[in-house]
């Protein structure tokens, strides 16, 4: 989640301009090819069979999997699950990896768009507040 909310906050502008039919539909494409190529590529015997046995280097790795569902149409649970079974952990363990983190995924997003508008509306009112305070003074020493 952390890798995400990152590159969110970095890419933000980038992201809004893929909104459109034919990116989603590449997106879509891209997410199945994904979801098949981790079916074939996954380790025959995983190395994590349920949520307590995956390391941090994994969830980590999954957390940059799911970075691709930032790109609008991209399945955010196929990306999880795709690079939770690429890192072999278990197709079980993935999917609930993938639950846990929708929550605190979809929270985030919301917090982000308030800290973004907050933060907006903020700075307007500071740019306001100069503006204000330079004609104040500009207006005296006009009058002086």
């Amino acid at each position: 989640m952390i890798p995400a909310v990152v590159l969110g906050l970095i890419f933000h502008d980038t992201i809004k301009s893929l909104f459109n039919p034919i990116n989603v539909m590449y997106a879509l494409i891209v997410g199945g090819v994904l979801l098949i190529a981790a079916e074939v590529l996954k380790p025959k015997q995983p190395r994590a069979v349920g949520i307590d046995d995956m390391t941090y280097r994994q969830a980590f790795v999954i957390g940059c999997f799911q970075c691709l569902a930032l790109w609008p149409g991209f399945s955010r649970s196929g990306a999880t699950i795709s690079g939770g079974m690429l890192m072999g952990v278990s197709r079980y363990a993935a999917s609930e990896f993938s639950f846990l983190l929708a929550g605190a995924d979809d929270d985030g997003r919301n917090r982000t768009g308030y800290v973004q508008e907050h933060w907006l509306s903020e700075r307007r009112r500071y740019s306001d507040v100069c503006r204000r305070f330079y004609h104040g003074i500009y207006r005296r020493a006009d009058c002086d």
